[in-house]
């Protein structure tokens, strides 16, 4: 099994490479009569060249596949990126391959049924860690979760690292995104419904790597890495990730037991009076007790408490199911 890719970013020295310039807007020093830089952008790939820094710049996504795009980018398509690539980058197989990319976006989908609740059970059982500092809020599409992100605790770009767990559905087919649409629209209706279909229940959990020191570091790469290095890795980042983040050691110690059946009573008064402990004391004495409020009330707390964390059993649960299901 190898890892899959939805973006690969490389920013290399131009040397003995070229661009098929008639294909390039230009940017020109009028002056000098002289082209200072040159841009493609096509769905799916867009190259800059800096001919003042010597530069090139590649930036590729998983859109580039066309219809292929559910099997994103990973070492058995590589060849097909490539000779998209190479149709507007005047370069060799051999040279592709030896790149070192920069940044990367490495994506795990999962099906799921209940994808909203197993979203907000991730964003919930972070506040458990401070590695990663999750987003200020849930993001929702018409009153339904879809997303939040998580970000390292750390000061240096070089060691940034980025979580994304969202509904693929909804960010690919909802969210109103340029690039999603451009896309969309050149592909067949047949292939819109397969889409559709492949991406309905589905959780994408993505992970970014902007340097590459995080790049080498996390993939398990020597210094000098190149493409195929990347594409090749044994080290399953995603499911590394979601186990820094969600610990298995420190989820089991947010778990308790069930509630047992002997309080079922006094859960269903708690159901019935909506937790209102000041209204169950109150029908409580009208029935007659005598007995004092605060040991009264003092079972109906510890409740209400347990019930908190069998809240958080559920959730971890979620967390769980997910974490299994990315492994190879």
């Amino acid at each position: 099994m190898f890892n899959r890719f939805d973006r690969i970013k490389i920013t290399t020295e131009l040397n003995d490479l070229s661009v098929k310039s008639e294909l390039f807007t230009k940017k020109m020093n009028p002056s000098l009569d002289m082209v200072l830089s040159e841009e493609y952008h096509s769905i799916g790939l867009r190259v800059k060249v800096n001919y003042h820094r010597n530069k090139i710049h590649i930036d590729f996504s998983s859109k580039l596949l066309a219809e292929d795009y559910t099997s994103k980018i990973y070492i058995m398509n590589i060849r097909d990126v490539y000779e998209k690539i190479s149709s507007v980058v005047n370069i060799n197989p051999l040279q592709f391959y030896r790149l070192s990319p920069n940044y990367c976006e490495t994506v795990s989908d999962v099906h799921t049924e209940n994808i909203a609740e197993t979203i907000e059970a991730m964003y919930s059982l972070s506040k458990f860690q401070d590695k990663f500092k999750p987003s200020p809020k849930l993001y929702r599409k018409k009153n339904i979760t879809t997303s939040f992100s998580l970000k390292k605790n750390v000061i240096t770009r070089e060691s940034l690292e980025y979580l994304c767990i969202y509904n693929k559905y909804n960010e690919l087919f909802d969210a109103n995104k340029n690039e999603n649409l451009a896309f969309l629209q050149t592909l067949s209706e047949d292939h819109l419904e397969s889409l559709k279909s492949y991406f309905s229940g589905v959780i994408r959990v993505e992970s970014k790597y902007a340097s590459k020191a995080r790049i080498r570091v996390c993939f398990g790469l020597g210094k000098e890495y190149n493409m195929y290095d990347l594409l090749t890795s044994k080290s399953n980042v995603n499911e590394n990730l979601l186990n820094r983040i969600y610990d298995d050691k420190q989820l089991t110690g947010i778990k308790n037991t069930a509630i047992p059946y002997n309080k079922f009573d006094k859960l269903n008064t708690l159901k019935q009076y909506d937790n209102n402990l000041e209204k169950i004391f109150e029908i409580q004495r009208q029935m007659g007790s005598k007995i004092q409020k605060s040991k009264m009330l003092k079972p109906y707390k510890e409740l209400i408490n347990q019930m908190a964390i069998e809240s958080e059993n559920e959730k971890i649960i979620a967390v769980t199911n997910l974490k299994r299901m990315i492994k190879w």
